[in-house]
């Protein structure tokens, strides 16, 4: 049973899934003893608790198959009931200190967009504190108890939680709104800041970035991964096309008038991001019926202008994405942090990019950082 198939009837699932109609029938050729890896992909698409709402005996499918997705989905609710129960007192917090946290991705989507915030399945909150003084949100991340946890960089840390439940509950403190100063550079061109909305469902207090701002963003986070890969348990795959990311597109979308599909591609020209746009665009296009009006990527593709983003994401060189960051440094704690943090990266970020040494020690992990990089500026194998 090719990936490839399985991707494509999981596809088929995702389309009958918001077109409110039953699941597809499980293909009578594909051998029950591969239900595992079909299981595995419905894991890594993250649309588990889509599926089994929708239909929760589906025709066919194998019992193996069933268990382990409701399996996955139960789980998925309850992190997010916890994940809920975590966030809005810290939201709530933020914003009686005069410090406005918006979210973005995830937790925005699944609050302002999914029917059950619960269906968009994720790690974290990502909360972006533009402009805040930096000492007065972590003394409110610490006072809600929440504590640093993993490498601080120039844009961003991760702060996280440990709920009387058991789950451990991670929220990214965006100061800039990528992780990458070159990239951020690119994205605030967007002006984000005029299309905050409120996001009532997590918190009266919470707000989030626009649909517009969203969508580039959900384009750049799969465009990234295809690039570096996503992180699921003790696996890497180099796999930007994760089905959920699909379904956060089409229903971004699905209210755009013509004036919102004009705003985005004046927005994507602006800030650099034709080609992770339209790739993106492209990708929910096919495999979950995404609405686009007509000529609208060709129009896009054709627009021209410099993709400092793709170019970026897409650059193999540690090196010279170093160099493109430290053009967009604004201030000497960024370039301190940057260059801590691409010098001599901490545990957190060491395990993510060498997820089958994680019983290594530290010192052992930087010297395989090393050698990896003498052997690809030598073009030997790695």
């Amino acid at each position: 049973m090719a990936e490839i198939s399985i991707d494509t009837f999981l596809a088929a699932c995702a389309r009958a899934c918001l077109a409110n109609e039953k699941l597809p029938r499980w293909p009578e050729s594909w051998p029950l003893e591969n239900s595992g890896a079909a299981a595995a992909r419905i894991k890594f698409h993250g649309i588990a608790l889509l599926l089994i709402q929708r239909d929760s005996a589906p025709d066919g499918w194998p019992d193996a198959v069933i268990r382990a997705v409701r399996d996955e989905a139960r789980m998925q609710a309850l992190w997010e009931a916890s994940h809920h129960a975590a966030m809005r007192p810290l939201v709530e917090a933020l914003a009686a200190a005069g410090i406005g946290a918006a979210a973005l991705k995830g937790t925005a989507i699944g609050y302002g967009y999914h029917a059950d915030p619960a269906v968009r399945r994720r790690g974290d909150t990502d909360l972006l504190l533009h402009g805040a003084e930096r000492g007065a949100a972590r003394a409110v991340l610490s006072a809600c108890g929440f504590g640093p946890d993993g490498d601080r960089g120039p844009t961003q840390e991760p702060w996280s939680i440990t709920q009387r439940d058991g789950f451990t509950h991670e929220v990214d403190v965006h100061w800039r709104i990528n992780g990458s100063l070159a990239v951020s550079m690119a994205l605030e061109r967007l002006a984000f800041e005029s299309r905050i909305v409120p996001l009532p469902r997590l918190s009266p207090s919470a707000l989030a970035l626009g649909a517009i701002d969203n969508l580039i963003l959900t384009c750049v986070n799969r465009y990234s991964h295809q690039a570096f890969g996503y992180h699921v348990e003790n696996d890497r795959p180099a796999d930007g096309d994760r089905l959920i990311w699909a379904v956060d597109m089409r229903l971004l979308t699905a209210g755009f008038s013509p004036q919102d599909w004009a705003q985005l591609a004046e927005l994507a020209i602006a800030s650099g991001c034709v080609r992770v746009l339209s790739d993106g665009l492209a990708f929910a296009q096919a495999n979950v019926g995404l609405a686009l009006p007509e000529g609208f990527l060709g129009g896009l593709v054709s627009s021209g202008g410099a993709e400092p983003v793709a170019a970026y994401l897409a650059e193999p060189s540690h090196i010279k994405r170093l160099r493109s960051d430290l053009a967009a440094v604004t201030n000497p704690g960024e370039l301190g942090d940057l260059l801590r943090l691409r010098l001599i990266p901490g545990r957190r970020f060491m395990d993510e990019r060498y997820p089958d040494a994680q019983h290594w020690p530290l010192w052992a992990l930087h010297l395989r950082r090393m050698a990896g990089s003498v052997l690809r500026r030598l073009g030997l194998p790695t």
